[in-house]
């Protein structure tokens, strides 16, 4: 390996969240087109992935590969920070602001740096909008995933060409035949997406996560009365065979569960280890409902129709590109009667409605070809 010729990328991965997984996939399949490229991940779990994409990755955090992290920034010749939704505060503390101190690293030692598949979530914090402006004015490249991320850098003061670009794991998944009509043989298939609240923006109150579990649910059993559906719940957050302290998909659903009138009928998935593996579940459903951003996004990507309850603007950001707008539902205003609306307007207009989703997703995706121009400098 040429270690003077190598990419750098660094991001939250390593973190068995699916959909940050789907999104290295997708960067990864862009740098193929490059001739022969070096790759290095910085991850929380350099083991798994190593495991999931076969590139050479180290500790992103760990004290005791501090000096191999810097000893790959010397030896690069490019940097990514991406994708997800990087840029933004927490309650507990400016989540921007640790992602900006690896891309700060790599711009003292003037090496060519992208920002890619990133969104803007909520910034109240003055050293994080100090920072964003100061830090992304040196990028070279700067590629966002939705037209309302590159206003917010703007009103930040941004002053770099900032691109909209598809969700990078749009790039991740092979596409299939769509399906044109609900099967007659079988029930309706629905897939749920649910996680917990805990860590967002100031504006989510993570102590409504059990009244939305319990009225999403509610929604569901109603799509069973009413459709004789039969429940999937869909994890992207989860390992194979360990659970995240707080934030974990597989114990969302099953606590979610608790408030079912037909627990006993549902289907829980444990676990996908890939955004293909996801794709393929999701191509058997008919209609996804998802807190997970990117339970919508590789539920579209093979247009299977989609519900978004917007816990975070990235949600309703995305549902925005997509033409998905009337198919979004703000977290303040989940209500059983609501999302069960929602969802058999969509399942009742299935044909109509799908197309228009597949065309949209075209179009979004095919965003992503403008890096393709950029990759050269990388």
């Amino acid at each position: 390996m040429n270690y003077f010729d190598s990419t750098l990328i660094c991001g939250f991965y390593g973190n068995h969240n699916l959909g940050d997984e789907a999104m290295l996939s997708g960067i990864l399949k862009l740098l193929e087109k490059k001739e022969k490229p070096n790759i290095v991940v910085f991850s929380n779990d350099p083991v798994d992935t190593f495991r999931r994409h076969g590139v050479d990755s180290i500790h992103i955090s760990s004290r005791k590969y501090f000096g191999s992290r810097l000893l790959e920034n010397f030896r690069c010749r490019s940097f990514i920070l991406g994708g997800g939704d990087l840029l933004r505060d927490s309650p507990q503390s400016s989540v921007a602001l640790n992602w900006l101190k690896y891309l700060k690293t790599a711009l003292v030692l003037k090496r060519y740096t992208a920002i890619l598949g990133v969104s803007v979530g909520e910034i109240w914090r003055e050293e994080t909008k100090e920072a964003i402006p100061k830090v992304l004015n040196q990028v070279q490249l700067i590629a966002v995933r939705d037209e309302n991320s590159r206003n917010r850098l703007e009103e930040l003061g941004v002053k770099q060409k900032i691109h909209v670009v598809g969700d990078l794991a749009l790039h991740a998944v092979s596409s299939r035949p769509v399906k044109t009509n609900l099967s007659k043989e079988r029930p309706i298939q629905i897939g749920l997406s649910v996680r917990h609240l805990v860590g967002r923006g100031k504006s989510v109150n993570p102590e409504i996560y059990e009244h939305v579990l319990r009225e999403l649910v509610k929604a569901a059993d109603l799509l069973v009365d009413n459709f004789q559906a039969t429940i999937h719940f869909l994890p992207l957050r989860t390992s194979r065979d360990s659970y995240h302290v707080i934030d974990d998909d597989y114990v969302a659903s099953l606590q979610a569960l608790r408030f079912s009138r037909y627990n006993s009928q549902a289907i829980v998935d444990r676990y996908f280890d890939s955004a293909q593996d996801f794709a393929e579940k999701a191509y058997e459903l008919d209609l996804v409902i998802g807190m997970r951003l990117h339970s919508l996004i590789l539920s579209c990507a093979v247009g299977t129709p989609i519900v978004g309850i917007a816990y975070d603007t990235k949600v309703s950001s995305f549902m925005e590109e997509v033409k998905q707008e009337d198919n979004c539902i703000p977290l303040d205003e989940v209500t059983a009667e609501t999302v069960f609306d929602v969802s058999a307007k969509v399942i009742q207009t299935i044909q109509e409605g799908q197309a228009k989703l597949v065309e949209s997703v075209r179009l979004y995706q095919n965003k992503i070809s403008i890096l393709e121009s950029y990759l050269p400098n990388m």
